[in-house]
């Protein structure tokens, strides 16, 4: 079946979801079946691929605008700040554990379907 002839019959099953929902399931044909299966599935990788890269971009971002509040923090601490050694420790110590948590979360998001057998 051809790439054209294949997305014209895709628009007809999409356009006609409602009569589809309608029908029995048994009374649909296993071809349409399988392609509505496809395109699902298609559907939902797509929106998941764009998700995971706008969360990516915004955790990097936060990343960034945290890393710069720390590093104006340290630079300006002995003029402005004046805070004491234990409490630097501490902002650099919880700032360190946050930037790996974080890479981590979005990291292991992108990758957890790497080891599933996917027939996309």
């Amino acid at each position: 079946m051809s790439v054209v002839s294949e997305m014209k019959r895709l628009s007809n099953l999409e356009a006609n979801v409602e009569e589809t929902e309608s029908l029995d399931f048994d009374s649909r044909s296993m071809a349409d079946q399988a392609l509505m299966s496809k395109v699902l599935k298609n559907r939902r990788f797509s929106l998941d691929t764009e998700d995971r890269s706008v969360l990516a971009r915004k955790t990097f971002w936060l990343i960034v605008a945290w890393l710069s509040c720390v590093v104006i923090l340290l630079a300006f601490n002995s003029l402005w700040f004046r805070l004491s050694d234990s409490v630097l420790l501490m902002l650099l110590g919880t700032t360190t554990i946050n930037i790996i948590g974080l890479a981590a979360i979005v990291l292991n998001g992108y990758f957890k379907h790497m080891n599933q057998n996917t027939d996309i």
